[in-house]
């Protein structure tokens, strides 16, 4: 026995959701069987039954009882690709598609590119002239993707907010080091001007001084940052894999953003007239 979770569906849900086949073949309505027999399962199903070698053309009983009577015996017609029809966090289990011997009650649809509106609208007025019984209830598919991530996303507004703070303090710092720096070496930078200094060499001094204070920080920070990044990103069976680059890429900005804050005071200072 196996726990397969179950998709009831139509000749068309394939097509319409644009699931790809890598063996197989879709439901056909020119195939009197498919309605009772076929079933279309996913990669996950295929490896958790074994069938690696061949699994078109075998069969699943399904819905039978204790006794061992009852229920349908399925024969598989396709294979998709696995295909996400849960969270993130979850890896994808064994699948099949279906067409059920009981009506269904829900209807998919695809709409086209800027009439979203205006096909609801159509939608529920036929709904309401057929005299359902039941109101016009619909929900969007990538909404519903979405509120399944609610805490992420409140996670990445909590996360966004904090470190635009953070660099905004500690921006000011770097303003104020810059500023204490410039004023209580100006001395020495009047008399390494008067010795033959050019201002590039001046500023190329006091740069070197801050990159190896953002340098210090960013030891300090990648590894921790590592750390808790890759220990999150566990919790979700299929994540973005976090390389050297993006740490490169952080470092570099971290240090440009550096620089820019204390040109001001860097740039002042190095121009000035050494007899003032």
């Amino acid at each position: 026995e196996y726990a397969l979770n179950l998709i009831p569906c139509d000749y068309d849900f394939p097509k319409l959701l644009g699931l790809e086949f890598i063996a197989g073949r879709t439901f056909n309505r020119d195939m009197g069987t498919d309605r009772t027999e076929a079933v279309i399962i996913n990669e996950a199903t295929v490896k958790a039954m074994g069938w690696d070698k061949n699994p078109i053309g075998k069969k699943i009983h399904f819905g039978f009882e204790l006794d061992g009577s009852g229920g349908r015996l399925l024969k598989v017609i396709g294979v998709v690709k696995d295909f996400n029809f849960i969270s993130l966090h979850n890896k994808v289990e064994p699948m099949i598609l279906f067409i059920p011997d009981f009506p269904s009650d829900i209807l998919t649809i695809r709409l086209k590119p800027g009439y979203t509106q205006a096909t609801i609208d159509y939608i529920s007025e036929k709904w309401t002239h057929f005299g359902a019984n039941r109101p016009f209830d619909y929900y969007f598919l990538d909404k519903d993707y979405e509120d399944k991530y609610q805490s992420e996303s409140k996670l990445g507004t909590v996360f966004a907010t904090f470190a635009g703070l953070s660099i905004f303090i500690a921006l000011l710092g770097l303003l104020g080091l810059s500023s204490f720096t410039a004023m209580q070496r100006s001395k020495e930078i009047g008399i390494r001007k008067v010795l033959g200094s050019s201002v590039e060499a001046i500023l190329l001094k006091l740069y070197r001084e801050t990159v190896i204070l953002v340098l210090i920080a960013c030891s300090i920070a990648i590894p921790v940052a590592h750390y808790f990044l890759n220990d999150w990103l566990d919790n979700f069976a299929y994540h973005a894999e976090i390389t050297w680059v993006t740490y490169l890429v952080s470092g570099l900005t971290s240090i440009t953003v550096a620089l820019i804050s204390v040109s001001f005071h860097a740039i002042n200072a190095a121009n000035a007239n050494p007899v003032n």
